[in-house]
């Protein structure tokens, strides 16, 4: 029998894992087992995938890959739908320039991980989701002058890298987050629905809603690359317009994300000081959006998980709430013109006002910065044990549905669906103005799914 190669191996793995998880993607998942050193958990029950990618170093995987690469940098014949062939070609050019031997490509790779990580896209669209438009018989026999000899070295790398050995066919969580892999490459701007987890305790939903034809809310569920019970989950709502709105908020998230991922890991058991250097953050990025003067600017609130203690930061109207033995509380406080009617009496019921005529019109958001004006992010913490689960929402959540409405999803829900949940209710649920007073100034109805519409949970697991 002819020995099976180490490219059909990489192929079986990758596409079994697919076939059992089909909201997951090849390229995340080879992102993670090239890149990440620490194993966190099974990403398939496949007995011979996991054989199959055990008798493979990570330098036979990227290997695979640069082998891909090369070939459709040179192919001159049409082998069908070549996804990433600039970036390919820019490879080979590389390579030939820096006068790269075949036998140090693997290590090269390594030490370019942005270039290493344009070759995975492109190894990836070909070969998985793009394979019905691609001869790949003809592509992986594909062969000539300028790429001959690295083709030869690349065969013959089983040394190389063979400490990063893959053991089992695993995922790396921190890897393989597509939310943050999402933010990063701008794609929740560009969908209209987007579903995400991470682990089995966080989850979230996005959707562009009934009405609008442009996305500019972010959402982004993060866990410390150091601890992984370090926890941060955002929601940002951009304000400004179509491209400037949804830049605010994916800017935002973005540069927390960055923030997060680089804080020591010792401020896990230090909540205040934390705190501080959130707030310290969210003023330095409120100062940022303003210098572009187009008028971008966004919402945020977010949760940061300790070791004991949570906090919660929030600027504009996007909400937190808890959820503690079936019963919800609203945690944040909106900055809002509605929220000061409800506090000098103007509007009867907070109930009510979702359905003012000012209902949209914040009062400080990141990037609302003047002379008379600075951002000034409200914190709240909380005792871990104060709360079963964190619930984040943009305003497209608390202006379609009352509080009555979002406890019943929330506890009536399995954890890993409530965010789906409360985004699917808002996308079907109208409400209509049930007091008489001052109707001039009120709606009558809120169209179902108005606006965008974003829910982030963190909901324990129940040991």
């Amino acid at each position: 029998m002819k020995e099976e190669t180490k490219l059909n191996k990489i192929d079986y793995a990758i596409l079994k894992t697919i076939e059992q998880h089909p909201n997951w993607n090849s390229e995340d998942i080879l992102h993670g087992l090239v890149f990440s050193n620490e194993p966190i958990m099974h990403i398939t029950s496949n007995g011979d995938a996991r054989e199959k990618i055990a008798t493979l170093t990570k330098g036979d995987i990227i290997g695979e890959i640069a082998k891909q690469a090369l070939r459709v940098a040179a192919i001159g014949i049409q082998a069908g739908k070549l996804s990433g062939k600039q970036d390919c070609i820019k490879f080979l050019n590389i390579i030939n320039q820096e006068k790269i031997s075949g036998d140090k490509i693997t290590e090269f790779l390594c030490d370019n991980p942005e270039l290493l990580e344009e070759l995975i896209t492109s190894f990836s669209k070909i070969r998985y989701r793009d394979r019905q438009e691609v001869d790949l018989q003809k592509l992986d026999k594909y062969i000539n002058s300028k790429i001959r000899e690295y083709i030869y070295y690349l065969n013959d790398n089983q040394g190389i890298l063979a400490k990063g050995k893959v053991r089992s066919l695993t995922v790396f969580e921190h890897k393989l987050n597509k939310s943050r892999t999402d933010i990063i490459k701008g794609v929740q701007l560009k969908k209209k629905s987007l579903n995400y987890s991470l682990g089995k305790d966080m989850f979230a939903s996005i959707n562009i809603g009934n009405a609008r034809n442009y996305q500019q809310d972010s959402v982004l569920l993060l866990r410390h690359p150091k601890n992984r019970d370090f926890k941060m989950l955002m929601v940002a709502d951009g304000v400004g317009g179509h491209l400037n709105g949804g830049e605010a908020s994916r800017y935002a998230t973005q540069k927390i994300m960055e923030w997060f991922e680089s804080l020591s890991v010792n401020y896990y058991d230090d909540i205040d000081t934390l705190a501080q250097l959130l707030s310290r953050k969210l003023k330095q990025i409120s100062e940022e959006l303003s210098t572009f003067n187009d008028g971008r600017a966004t919402t945020f609130v977010g949760a940061i998980i300790g070791n004991s203690q949570t906090v919660i930061a929030s600027v504009g109207d996007s909400r937190a709430y808890i959820v503690k033995n079936n019963m919800l509380k609203q945690i944040s406080r909106d900055d809002s013109l509605v929220q000061r009617y409800l506090d000098k009496g103007y509007i009867e019921s907070k109930d009510d006002a979702r359905f003012h005529i000012s209902a949209n019109q914040i009062t400080q958001g990141l990037g609302v910065e003047d002379d008379f004006r600075t951002v000034k992010p409200h914190l709240y913490f909380l005792n871990n044990d104060d709360y079963d689960t964190v619930l984040l929402m943009s305003d497209g959540v608390s202006d379609c549905l009352s509080d009555t409405q979002i406890m019943k999803v929330s506890t009536k829900t399995p954890r890993e669906k409530i965010a789906r949940a409360l985004v699917s209710k808002v996308l079907k649920t109208e409400s209509h103005r049930q007091y008489t007073y001052k109707k001039n100034e009120f709606n009558n109805v809120i169209p179902a799914g108005h606006d965008n519409t974003t829910a982030a949970v963190l909901s324990k697991v129940l040991k």
